[in-house]
């Protein structure tokens, strides 16, 4: 295997943005939530909270499996979230909370799309290995395989599949 698992990191990243919306809405509800009872504020806060440390414990974890130049890309790639952040924040009031989701969402397909260059090859596995998870990966279709036979002048193409032999004659 190259790299962090496929599924595992499809996983990953989709629960590390989840977290990071609850956590958002969490705060805000929070914070809007001026009127309720103050147990009830209370548990939204500390929902959200909780939603706010699993997303930090994904983020740190994948920081973790990250090559070198992945970690210097993904520090230049929060700096440059921050600056959007305030610039969108300082024209339009409460702007930087979409920059952060937006960011956050692109960040996690850049993930996911380029899995095998980020993440340092074997190291899930070791950390698979230390905690016994077991996570199966995507499963790969079978390449059937092609023979060339020649007959006479016409070449014979034969593909085989599962049990079934296909032929097919060009020329």
């Amino acid at each position: 295997m190259i790299g962090l698992n496929k599924r595992a990191n499809v996983y990953l990243n989709s629960f590390e943005f989840l977290f990071f919306i609850g956590a958002l809405i969490g705060v805000g509800a929070y914070l809007n939530a001026t009127m309720l009872m103050p147990v009830l504020r209370t548990g939204i806060l500390l929902l959200g909270m909780a939603l706010g440390l699993c997303f930090i414990g994904i983020e740190l974890f994948l920081w973790i499996l990250m090559n070198r130049n992945s970690k210097i890309l993904d520090v230049t790639y929060l700096l440059v979230e921050l600056i959007c952040c305030v610039y969108a924040t300082i024209k339009i009031p409460f702007a930087g909370i979409y920059v952060l989701v937006g960011f956050s969402l692109l960040k996690d397909a850049l993930r996911i799309s380029f899995v095998n260059k980020l993440y340092i090859p074997k190291e899930f596995d070791y950390y698979c290995k230390m905690f016994n998870i077991k996570v199966k990966d995507f499963p790969k279709k079978p390449v059937p395989k092609k023979q060339r036979v020649p007959e006479g002048n016409l070449v014979v193409e034969i593909t085989k599949k599962e049990s079934k032999v296909v032929h097919k004659k060009t020329a």
